[in-house]
């Protein structure tokens, strides 16, 4: 009777563990304040400065700030989509799944927001830079 018990839990766990993030219930991330206030930040995420690097000159900026925390990729492609157009921010393009990117855009400034999904929680990455238009010919 005890390995039927045993064979039922390890069925159930297995069931559970095979969940993926697309069944799981979606919640709104509320914003946390850090150094760049144009740049939300969801509540919960952990900065991780030895990953991450920046350099200021003058007005001109640009960097790669890392952070760890607990959320889906659709709930962090939410949070950005619903946050950045309040800092000016506008959505250039995105690519949802497992890992998640996002580009926006601001006066002379290029945004790139990279998250990746651990299981639990996973490694958000913000990257921001000036912007240049290109001065290469169009490919036709």
């Amino acid at each position: 009777m005890r390995i039927f018990f045993v064979i039922l839990s390890l069925l159930f766990l297995g069931g559970c563990l095979s969940l993926n993030f697309s069944q799981l219930q979606l919640r709104e991330l509320e914003s946390q304040s850090f150094k760049y206030e144009d740049i939300p930040l969801p509540k919960g995420f952990r900065f991780l400065i030895k990953d991450s690097i920046v350099t200021e000159t003058g007005k001109t900026r640009a960097g790669t700030l890392v952070f760890k925390g607990k959320a889906l990729p659709s709930e962090i492609t939410n949070f950005y989509k619903t946050n950045m157009p309040h800092y000016g921010w506008r959505l250039l393009n995105t690519i949802e799944g497992k890992q998640s990117l996002m580009n926006f855009k601001k006066k002379d400034e290029i945004c790139t927001i990279r998250f990746e999904w651990k299981g639990t929680g996973g490694i958000l990455t913000v990257s921001f830079s000036p912007y240049f238009e290109s001065d290469l010919p169009e490919e036709k």
